[in-house]
């Protein structure tokens, strides 16, 4: 697989500059569901690196015959496209980047998470990296749906399909702590365990974010118009409304 060895590439020159780099995206999501249909012929990853010091990187990856298509995309000598997020220190405390060129923001909210909470995982025979986990990958997308009003409806499809994946055939489906929290599904269960999960991994500003995000969208109103607009049955609309309160639910009582 080309992917791979491109990938195995860009984690060598991160190693060797002691930076850690985590797989994000679409690709971090199949690689824990492999079964879903998120393909894509881009990778994007999170490199730990501020603005300012990603020139070496550059200079690294030039040397090797990749190319910049764009200021935070790199194609590889076999044609690898690949979005390259500087996620450092300096960056995560401003909560984005801005690009020079182009006057581009990216937001970084969620990303301290990412380097915190990333595992690493075998992508392709004999080649593993640090990837983004299912549960920190909701929790990016939330943050993204919250921040972008109208603008990230893929991102809200993409965690509501989270809370019916999230710990399939783990034994924390008959655990306790589902037992407790009361569910009146047990087909809710990935959902409040995927909010658990979530709480646990958030900041205090996170934390604020999701509680008003929650409310808005069960109390205020915004889920239903939203899965209207992604034209949702009326029954289907239902079930994510119950998924997404069980979600909420998790988060909640998690920080009990």
């Amino acid at each position: 697989e080309q992917q791979a060895a491109d990938l195995n590439q860009l984690v060598e020159v991160c190693r060797t500059h002691q930076t850690a780099i985590v797989l994000i995206g679409a690709t971090a999501y199949r690689s824990f569901y492999p079964d879903e249909d998120r393909y894509t012929h881009d990778l994007d990853v999170a490199v730990a690196l501020d603005l300012d010091n990603l020139d070496h990187l550059h200079q690294r990856l030039i040397a090797m015959g990749w190319a910049a298509v764009l200021e935070h995309r790199w194609k590889s000598g076999t044609g690898t496209l690949v979005d390259i997020l500087p996620a450092g220190p300096g960056q995560r405390a401003l909560g984005l980047v801005r690009w020079p060129g182009s006057g581009n923001v990216m937001s970084l909210a969620g990303f301290g998470a990412v380097f915190e909470y990333s595992i690493e995982r075998e992508l392709f025979p004999g080649f593993a990296m640090q990837v983004t986990p299912p549960a920190i990958l909701a929790l990016l997308k939330l943050l993204s749906y919250g921040e972008k009003r109208g603008e990230r409806l893929k991102d809200l499809e993409d965690v509501l399909r989270l809370t019916k994946l999230y710990e399939e055939g783990s034994d924390r489906l008959f655990s306790d702590e589902l037992f407790e929290a009361g569910l009146p599904d047990f087909s809710l269960g990935s959902a409040f365990l995927l909010g658990c999960d979530l709480s646990a991994a958030c900041t205090g500003p996170e934390r604020a974010q999701l509680t008003g995000l929650f409310e808005e969208l069960l109390e205020g109103g915004r889920l239903r118009r939203d899965l209207a607009r992604l034209s949702v049955s009326d029954a289907a609309r239902q079930e994510k409304i119950e998924l997404l309160a069980a979600l909420a639910k998790g988060f909640t009582e998690r920080r009990k």
